[in-house]
């Protein structure tokens, strides 16, 4: 799957950036466009087909975890390093500039804007004016010669420089090099760290919780339709081993999680060693990792992270192997959803609205999306159309439209129908492993009747007969 490109922006006088449509700021920003699809999408179905309360209460204490974190960690960068970093730098390089190096206004909302508008226009200004908004590969060396002076003069302006032939003047400074590289580079380790922290204690608190509240060792999806004892036998591996487990887990998460990264990082854009591996990698993956307004982390940054603290968190916390299927099945379905089922869904609504609206685009000048490899429709940029004829146009809407159904769409599949197909067939499995458990039929006991949320009690389950 191809990785989008920045959006070209137009090149208008210095000043205030122009004010980006809201669509266009949740398609630019990872984290805030997975933060609203979780909230009014995926996080409500998956509550509505959990099995039980002990499911719920794991699922929403998870997510939970996600959203504060999601939330507050790009405010906590915004404040304690991207300014910090920003303003070292701007009064670093004053000098070389022979003026001073100021913020730039922040874009002005007009007329009566509502709270929602007021929101996406804050959240889309935050370190959107920063010097650490130099993409990686204008780090590389000799790069900053060939940049092309429209970009040269848009990203300028972004960060407040007066000219495009300042920011190339900087760019071939290598003390400036280094302190945005440092800068960047910090930035994402320490995203990755508060990644760690919040995903492994959100994949082992809630084994915890669930057992202090229920009293009952085991995997809780598996609550209504098996024993207690069941529960023990098929976790007894998980309870002999889960602080080894967690020691792995942490370690695994620590190292690979979030050291890598901003090492692999600072190897593509250092020294000289690598040959035609790091060329490669400095022109087809290193631009994959910028961060959109410098404190939010891109798509790629947060799968990286993810798979080391979420899913293989979660494979190492699982209770039983039905976890474990199940938790395997849901991440790599909500990653692939996540890196590329939206953008295969929007690239697919995107071909199928410009061949119905053929000759209006076509007036308009504007492509609703592009072909990218294997011949996979690659949906256009909400930015480069709103900025090529306005929000107000008719092609900007159809490909709003196509985005939010795309999101939408992949929130519904990923949190609903492959829920449904894990819960129906593990509840298949444990029923037909209950024959081969030799216990008295007393025993074999259904979890219609006890509460949901107090601790497991045999004698409240009612008996079931089981065929000989």
């Amino acid at each position: 799957m191809e990785v989008a490109s920045r959006p070209e922006q137009i090149n208008v006088p210095f000043g205030s950036m122009p004010m980006l449509p809201i669509s266009a700021v949740f398609q630019n920003n990872q984290v805030l466009n997975r933060q609203f699809i979780d909230v009014v999408g995926f996080t409500p179905s998956q509550l509505a087909v959990a099995r039980n309360n002990y499911e719920r209460l794991e699922y929403g204490m998870t997510q939970l975890t996600w959203w504060t974190v999601g939330l507050t960690i790009p405010l906590i960068l915004e404040r304690y390093f991207n300014k910090r970093y920003a303003g070292n730098i701007r009064q670093k390089f004053s000098d070389k500039l022979g003026y001073r190096w100021k913020e730039p206004p922040k874009p002005v909302l007009e007329g009566n804007p509502s709270v929602f508008r007021k929101t996406a226009h804050w959240i889309g200004n935050l370190g959107r004016r920063s010097p650490l908004n130099v993409p990686f590969e204008l780090l590389l060396k000799d790069v900053a010669k060939s940049i092309e002076p429209e970009k040269a003069a848009t990203l300028a302006k972004q960060v407040g420089l007066k000219s495009g032939e300042d920011l190339t003047k900087l760019l071939q400074d290598p003390a400036f090099v280094k302190s945005v590289r440092q800068a960047k580079l910090g930035i994402v380790a320490a995203d990755l760290f508060l990644l760690f922290m919040s995903d492994q204690f959100a994949m082992w608190a809630k084994n915890f919780l669930t057992h202090h509240l229920s009293g009952r060792a085991g995997f809780s999806g598996e609550f209504d339709y098996t024993s207690k004892e069941y529960l023990e036998e098929k976790s007894q591996g998980y309870e002999e081993n889960k602080f080894k487990r967690l020691f792995k887990s942490l370690g695994l998460g620590l190292v690979g999680g979030v050291a890598a990264l901003p090492l692999l990082l600072r190897w593509g854009l250092t020294g000289k060693s690598g040959g035609a591996v790091k060329k490669a990698f400095n022109k087809h993956v290193l631009p994959a990792f910028n961060y959109n307004n410098s404190i939010f982390m891109s798509r790629w940054v947060l799968l990286w992270g993810s798979f080391f603290n979420f899913i293989l968190a979660g494979a190492f916390s699982a209770r039983d192997g039905d976890e474990l299927r199940e938790r395997l099945i849901k991440s790599s379905t909500v990653m692939f959803m996540y890196v590329a089922g939206d953008a295969v869904f929007s690239g697919l609504i995107a071909k199928g609205v410009q061949h119905k609206n053929k000759p209006l685009l076509e007036k308009a000048g504007v492509a609703l999306y592009r072909k990218g490899k294997f011949g996979i429709p690659i949906p256009a940029s909400l930015q480069a159309i709103a900025e090529k004829v306005g929000n107000q146009h008719h092609a900007y809407k159809m490909a709003r439209r196509g985005y939010w159904a795309s999101m939408l769409l992949g929130a519904g599949l990923a949190g609903t129908v492959v829920p449904l197909l894990n819960n129906w067939y593990t509840r298949q499995k444990v029923l037909a492993e209950r024959f081969a458990f030799h216990l008295p039929v007393a025993q074999q006991t259904a979890g219609s009747g006890y509460m949901p949320l107090k601790r497991y009690d045999p004698f409240e389950q009612r008996a079931i007969t089981l065929p000989s």
